[in-house]
């Protein structure tokens, strides 16, 4: 969703539809998504869009096969995400409650600005698994 990281990989992110901002915009998607089909209209549609719904992601560069320690601190003002001990992404905290869900497959679903959706399954060459050693959720 945001247009200066790439659409795919391992990300931390944010988003925000909840806000009064990007409620006043819901009639206009539409439009929107039919206009954003014209590469020039789409760079400049999407930005303003993009922070009304307070986009924020990063890139995590991080090697999956090793160990990694994920923070998100999810405050009532901040959701900030730091890897083995480094910040990745502070954002504003979307609103409503945190919900956690954890898993892995080899699914994946595109979604466009522009309205196009693409989705599948991905090839699995060999044995995959996730290892969790230690998860803690305190509430705030």
């Amino acid at each position: 969703l945001a247009l200066q990281v790439p659409g795919h990989g391992w990300k931390a992110a944010t988003v925000d539809a909840l806000r009064p901002s990007s409620l006043l915009l819901a009639p206009l998607a539409l439009p929107a998504v039919l206009l954003m089909n014209v590469r020039a209209l789409n760079r400049c549609l999407w930005p303003p869009i993009q922070r009304a719904i307070n986009v924020g992601e990063a890139l995590l560069d991080v090697e999956m096969r090793d160990w990694q320690t994920y923070v998100l601190d999810w405050g009532r003002q901040h959701a900030r995400f730091a890897v083995n001990g480094e910040p990745v992404l502070q954002s504003p905290a979307p609103r409503g409650p945190l919900g956690f869900v954890l898993w892995m497959d080899n699914q994946y679903l595109v979604a466009t600005p522009w309205g196009r959706l693409r989705f599948g399954r991905l090839t699995v060459a060999g044995e995959q698994w996730l290892d969790v050693d230690h998860l803690s959720i305190e509430p705030v």
